[in-house]
């Protein structure tokens, strides 16, 4: 089979991104010793004599009393915990009705009001912490929205629209970054995008080369879960591929490119031995699908990427998930202060969701063996956990 130069050379272009950043041959680099992992301090549906039983665990909020609000889908219901686990409080259930919800799939704050994004009933509703409902807003706007955060007095929508053509097989999906007022109204759209995240390239010999985990290199860096975030009147976008964090500040209804900022992690040069096992990579793609010879082989830069973000409640920590050599049952989180300045990196277990981090805790979802979710707490360090001062808060944390 033979592949066009144009189509060839971007290949090659994410082979080399996968050999730098995601192989997990012994001997090749790595960006310093593996991070510490975190202890977990308490779990929630995970005992069999737990009488909370979770469904579908769609997202997870916590409130300035380290409350947790567990958004179980399927249950069509919002669960409430206290600090120590204990079921405070559960509200909604399945209908149209006021209160309702037909599928809801995401949580966000709206100052002390509890926001649930409904994509089958294609509204929000708007909850006290107490669980009594304010209000409804009906929008075609809310079915297509995959993230939702709050930004002073709007909102940042990231909606996920999916092909024209229902049976199109690459899936090339529309992304459109929104700030939004309620009950639906764009007064701005930050940034678009075609997202090609769902398209893999699959190579058995590259899989055999550089494992399973690098090949998720493969995938666009822009995906539409958890490159965005907010915090006060700032908005924070992701650039994973560049370990990049560009910065806006939103006045008037519209944001405004307030610069961005990048940590240079210390990486030694690539060993003769590295760079003849790319060039033989290379090779074995020429002989395959026949690439042009006179093609340069540029040896890329190494450095991490990270594909999911999450700020801490109060806004004063940036934590991001990063792909790096290592353990493959474990995922690498950077956390960074405020300004974005480089403070340290921990691990969890590969298969928890991280949702969110509040103080000295970070909240997560995973799934026993016998498929049944559960939640779970895990220590934050003091060196990394919030507040801090002089930062854009949200004024949240517990």
């Amino acid at each position: 089979m033979r592949i066009p130069r144009r189509r060839a050379h971007a290949v090659v272009g994410l082979v080399l991104l996968v050999g730098a950043c995601g192989g997990e041959d012994e001997g090749e680099l790595r960006f310093g010793p593996p991070p510490p992992a975190l202890a977990r301090d308490l779990t929630i549906g995970l005992e069999e004599e737990d009488p909370h039983e979770l469904e579908q665990i769609e997202d997870i909020e916590v409130d300035s009393d380290g409350n947790m609000y567990i958004l179980d889908g399927r249950a069509r219901r919002i669960a409430v915990f206290d600090r120590e686990g204990r079921l405070r409080i559960a509200f909604g259930r399945e209908g149209e009705g006021p209160g309702e919800f037909v599928w809801p799939h995401q949580l966000a704050w709206i100052g002390e009001d509890l926001a649930v994004v409904d994509r089958g009933a294609v509204r929000i509703s708007v909850f006290h912490r107490s669980g009594a409902l304010r209000d409804t807003w009906t929008d075609p706007l809310w079915q297509s929205v995959v993230e939702l955060s709050s930004v002073g007095d709007d909102l940042l929508a990231v909606e996920q629209r999916a092909p024209r053509e229902p049976f199109e097989s690459r899936r090339y999906d529309a992304i459109y970054v929104n700030l939004v007022r309620l009950p639906g109204e764009i007064v701005d759209t930050v940034a678009t995008w075609v997202d090609s995240s769902v398209v893999q390239v699959r190579y058995r010999a590259l899989a055999a080369r550089f494992g399973g985990p690098g090949l998720t290199q493969v995938r666009a860096p822009y995906g539409p879960r958890g490159v965005w975030d907010s915090r006060g009147p700032e908005i924070l976008h992701g650039f994973g591929n560049e370990y990049r964090i560009h910065r806006f500040v939103v006045s008037d209804g519209r944001a405004h490119r307030a610069g961005d900022v990048s940590h240079d992690f210390p990486t030694p040069h690539l060993s003769a031995a590295e760079r003849d096992s790319i060039r033989k990579t290379i090779a074995d793609l020429d002989e395959r699908f026949d690439l042009d010879p006179r093609m340069p082989i540029p040896i890329p830069r190494q450095r991490p990427t990270f594909d999911r973000m999450v700020l801490s409640g109060d806004g004063t920590r940036v934590w991001l998930r990063t792909f790096r050599h290592g353990d493959p049952r474990l995922q690498m989180w950077d956390v960074h202060d405020c300004d974005l300045a480089y403070l340290g990196s921990v691990s969890l277990p590969r298969e928890m969701w991280v949702y969110a981090v509040a103080g000295h805790a970070l909240y997560t979802a995973g799934w026993t063996s016998l498929d049944i979710p559960y939640v779970a707490r895990y220590r934050v360090p003091a060196d990394l956990a919030s507040p801090a001062e002089g930062c854009p808060t949200r004024g949240r944390d517990p």
